[in-house]
């Protein structure tokens, strides 16, 4: 082999080396970092790649118009890619979020830690936003300002965008900690399913209410996935040994700085006047001289028409006030409080060892949340901007009332009319975080 032969199979094999990491760096930016600097290296892979073509056409073409025009394409390609890592348009032309944005449902509207979130999934969102806002406001005006300069458009857009992050996120930790749903998920989500159907009077009712809000039944199927998910996820979490599980000195430092305590916990009203006050005081004496205070509690409890727990009831600082907190933070295991008076009424309490339980539920919490306001959001400007909140949900509402009064006259062809889409009526669009979008759940 010659040296120039040589030379040209080297370029050839780094070229293609070069292209194959590109292609697997596009695999990882969707399933392994989740970062959008996984993306701008490959940007940066296809701006080398086409900078040398540019160059080697400068060195190797005679024909000064043929190297012109060749030059002018490179260039014009490297400057594409170099303005950034462009996101999809889409094709889809099926739904109602189409008939009333113009968006394609298959757009990517924005990236979340490198993951394609599609125009769909987030106007399922804003129109769940938009809806409650309603419920809430009579006679809304999305443009009418809530606080400091915001709308309540602009508002509802932005909560959107906190759902979808949520979602995203429990996602990517699934993939990063191979969660996934149990049979029993499964089936659950099988059932949740017939009883949509069978409360829509067969599946042709069913797919009609789907079409009402204008998401495909995959995208219905994979939001009501994300509350079992997050079940799944918080199991991890506070499963001992997991990946997930937090060491023993990050519980105890959390429980310390946010004041939790334990108690099992006895209250009369302030509108009780005197009476409730002496009956508190009784109950105090009489429990702190019992053999068996948990049972006398549990018999006082219900007395008093209060729930009894076998591990009481944990309390932040934040939620109790200072009172209660500096009160029962006093209490050992077993000790007995005496009457704590407050502007509510009066309480007494039994001190319980922490319940740990109760503080990595908090914990899980709090991650998701931290976690959650982290992620890099890079939005496709362009389709993100031109939502307006307001007309969105006006021509959304007016189009399902048509279609609505369609189904109800039998004139609308549930195949052809809007293709399938996502929910059910108002009333079953269920809970954003961690809960399910559809009823029967």
């Amino acid at each position: 082999m010659s040296k120039v032969t040589k030379k040209r199979f080297l370029y050839v094999l780094g070229v293609l080396a070069l292209i194959a990491f590109a292609m697997w760096l596009r695999y990882a930016s969707r399933h392994i970092f989740h970062s959008p600097a996984v993306n701008h290296l490959r940007s940066g892979i296809y701006v080398f790649l086409f900078s040398a073509w540019c160059y080697s056409i400068w060195m190797r073409i005679v024909q000064m118009q043929v190297r012109r025009y060749l030059l002018a394409i490179s260039v014009l390609m490297v400057l594409w890619i170099a303005s950034g890592d462009r996101m999809s348009a889409g094709q889809r032309t099926d739904g109602l979020y189409y008939e009333v944005t113009g968006i394609h449902p298959d757009a990517v509207l924005m990236r979340i830690n490198g993951e394609d979130i599609s125009a769909e999934e987030y106007l399922y969102w804003l129109a769940y936003d938009c809806e409650y806002l309603t419920s809430y406001v009579p006679n809304l005006d999305f443009s009418a300002e809530v606080s400091n300069g915001m709308t309540y458009g602009s508002y509802a857009k932005a909560d959107a965008v906190e759902t979808v992050k949520l979602y995203a996120l429990l996602r990517q930790w699934a993939k990063q900690y191979n969660v996934s749903l149990t049979e029993e998920d499964e089936a659950r989500l099988q059932q949740q399913r017939q009883q949509y159907v069978t409360y829509y009077g067969g599946e042709e009712g069913y797919q009609q209410q789907l079409q009402l809000l204008g998401i495909s039944e995959d995208t219905f199927d994979s939001i009501n996935r994300m509350y079992l998910l997050y079940a799944r996820l918080h199991d991890l979490y506070t499963a001992d040994g997991s990946a997930m599980h937090p060491t023993q000195e990050a519980i105890d430092a959390f429980a310390q700085e946010k004041g939790y305590v334990t108690v099992k916990l006895l209250y009369w009203p302030a509108s009780g006047g005197e009476n409730s006050q002496a009956q508190a005081q009784d109950f105090a004496a009489r429990l702190s001289t019992a053999e068996d205070k948990d049972a006398l509690y549990a018999e006082m409890a219900q007395q008093l028409g209060i729930e009894a727990g076998d591990t009481g009831r944990t309390f932040s600082a934040e939620t109790l006030g200072d009172t209660l907190s500096a009160a029962f933070s006093a209490l050992e295991p077993g000790q007995v409080s005496d009457v704590i008076a407050t502007d509510e009424g009066w309480y007494v309490a039994i001190g319980q060892t922490l319940d740990e339980s109760s503080v990595l539920d908090e914990m899980f919490t709090e991650n998701v949340t931290q976690a959650r306001s982290e992620l890099t959001v890079e939005y496709n400007q362009g389709l993100y901007d031109k939502l307006d909140a307001g007309d969105f949900y006006s021509r959304l509402t007016a189009r399902q009332s048509e279609l609505s009064s369609q189904f109800s006259s039998g004139s609308a062809d549930p195949g052809t009319d809007s293709g399938t889409g996502s929910s059910t009526d108002s009333d079953n669009s269920g809970e954003k975080e961690g809960g399910s979008t559809g009823s029967g759940d």
